[in-house]
């Protein structure tokens, strides 16, 4: 799926988009989705928490590609969503995630120690 570019105009909105993705055709982020661009929509810390929220949720995301790049993350925020992809990748009977760009985002030391980990 590529976002990339659509703005949410709101926090209401972002929510309303992440539970969506737990509801996707064949499963949602648990099986079926592979790939999820959502660069510059302006998720903010707001929109990415709740995504990992959904990712947690989906139990094991069949994700192999998640692009957040230009979305005004804070590296806490981005930390949170790595630890949440290392909490639910990978499995032995789903590919890992290949893909993380969160390039254009305010990261540092936290979300560093988190790619790390």
């Amino acid at each position: 799926v590529d976002l990339r570019g659509e703005a949410f105009p709101d926090d209401d909105q972002l929510l309303q988009f992440t539970g969506a993705l737990e509801r996707w055709p064949r499963g949602g982020l648990g099986v079926g989705l592979v790939s999820l661009d959502l660069s510059g929509v302006g998720l903010g810390d707001v929109g990415v928490e709740s995504l990992a929220e959904a990712l947690l949720r989906s139990g094991r995301p069949s994700l192999t590609a998640l692009i957040l790049a230009n979305n005004g993350l804070s590296d806490e925020a981005a930390a949170t969503l790595v630890n949440t992809i290392n909490l639910t990748m990978p499995d032995a009977d789903r590919p890992a995630l290949t893909h993380l760009d969160l390039s254009g985002n305010r990261l540092g030391v936290v979300t560093g120690q988190a790619l790390h980990d």
